[in-house]
């Protein structure tokens, strides 16, 4: 399936921004195949849109999911710079929700966020937020994370879409049946 995004000039006529591809069904759980900025509109954020659209209809299918390998220098980049700005708000926004006794689970950052716990953790890790201790347990440091959110220039505050405003309906069977088993986090 292709989801294309477009834009409108001021004589009324709409112009594609670039698009991405998903398969219906797949076992990876590869929530992008391709994904693509046309030159001409690159540097205004319309990839981190894409990307952060690819991970709404994750959400709504009830899954988790995470792009296609190997990803290119700039998907990697684009990707790496999404997920980093996604998580650090996402943990200073809601710090007051995790506390001693009800620690960060990966599984609820991947079940708010749609994305995989392996990129979570490796995200959260490269920006010196994320801890591994004994036993597999991992910690978030989340005053280091409100730090670097405050820290964030206001044109890097990654936009909100408003799910209500989708009007979609998953492809049958896509992503459900996978959700509890990907959605488990190993270190709890």
């Amino acid at each position: 399936m292709f989801y294309v995004m477009t834009v409108r000039d001021e004589q009324n006529q709409s112009h594609i921004v670039g698009y991405f591809s998903k398969e219906k069904q797949n076992v990876k759980n590869y929530n992008v195949s391709c994904i693509l900025v046309f030159p001409r509109f690159m540097g205004k954020k319309y990839g981190s849109l894409l990307i952060d659209f690819s991970y709404l209809l994750t959400r709504v299918e009830g899954t988790v999911g995470t792009p296609e390998r190997p990803l290119s220098f700039l998907g990697r980049k684009a990707y790496q710079s999404f997920w980093h700005r996604k998580l650090i708000t996402l943990l200073a926004e809601q710090s007051e929700e995790y506390v001693e006794d009800k620690p960060v689970q990966l599984s609820d950052l991947a079940q708010k966020t749609g994305m995989m716990p392996h990129d979570i953790a490796s995200t959260l890790a490269q920006a010196g937020v994320l801890t591994l201790l004994q036993h597999s347990k991992v910690v978030v440091d989340l005053s280091k994370a409100q730090t670097i959110a405050a820290s964030l220039p206001a044109s890097q505050v990654p936009h909100t879409l408003d799910p209500s405003k989708l009007c979609w309906t998953p492809p049958l069977g896509a992503g459900r049946y996978f959700s509890q088993a990907i959605v488990q986090d190993p270190h709890q």
